[in-house]
């Protein structure tokens, strides 16, 4: 009976449609590719030579530190834009100052 069912199943085209007579449930099938795929980065991690390994701290050092001077950068950037803000906030103070002292001088001669 059971031979019959596999048959049934397949049918004459079941090779070339790649039917399935039995498979996992989905949820299953990505758990277990996330577990071998989790289990195959720690053997990789566990394989690197003493070389790979200082190498690669370097490499991650360098990133911070390249990251913090990009950081550092964009402050300093910040606050010169604040300063030319403010530079320019005192220089419309003074010019609409000057206009008020100097325009109602001229409008009564």
């Amino acid at each position: 009976m059971l031979l019959l069912y596999v048959l049934f199943v397949l049918g004459p085209f079941g090779r070339d449609r790649g039917l399935v007579v039995c498979c996992k449930p989905e949820l299953q099938m990505v758990l277990e590719r996330r577990k071998r795929e989790q289990t195959q980065r720690e053997e990789g991690e566990q394989s690197r030579s003493p070389l790979e390994q200082v190498l690669l701290e370097r490499q991650q050092k360098h990133q911070e530190m390249m990251k913090e001077k990009e950081d550092e950068q964009r402050i300093h950037e910040e606050v010169q834009l604040l300063e030319f803000v403010r530079v320019r906030q005192n220089l419309r103070k003074v010019h609409t100052a000057l206009q008020k002292k100097f325009t109602p001088e001229s409008g009564q001669h």
